[in-house]
């Protein structure tokens, strides 16, 4: 290809680069358009945002519902990694892994005796 037909593509009336047409109508139908144009880009991009912001509730929610179980789970997790397969005993728990209970002294007072 040569240069000059690269060159008179890019030339445009008058000789001034990127100026190829002074003839668009702005009448109706081009103002209607753009308008148009503009409402559906609004439109847009407000489903879109409340897309978002139901998808980000969604998640959210789904979330904190699992949280529990997940937590369990990672709680499981980590004492099947130090369980003693060998072992008959069960895992200690920590509501059962104190031999001390909470007892009423003679003198009124809460105090920590060991169970027997």
């Amino acid at each position: 290809v040569e240069a000059k037909v690269i060159k008179n593509c890019a030339i445009g009336r008058d000789g001034v680069v990127g100026e190829f047409d002074d003839d668009i109508e702005e009448g109706i139908p081009y103002i209607t358009g753009n308008v148009l144009w503009a409402v559906y880009q609004f439109v847009v991009f407000i489903v879109l945002l409340s897309v978002l912001r139901a998808r980000m509730v969604n998640t959210y929610h789904r979330i904190f519902r699992e949280a529990d179980v997940q937590w369990k789970f990672f709680r499981a997790s980590i004492w099947w990694k130090y369980l003693d397969h060998n072992s008959i005993l069960p895992l200690p728990s920590p509501s059962s892994s104190s031999s001390t209970l909470p007892a009423r002294s003679a003198g009124g007072s809460w105090t920590l005796s060991r169970q027997s």
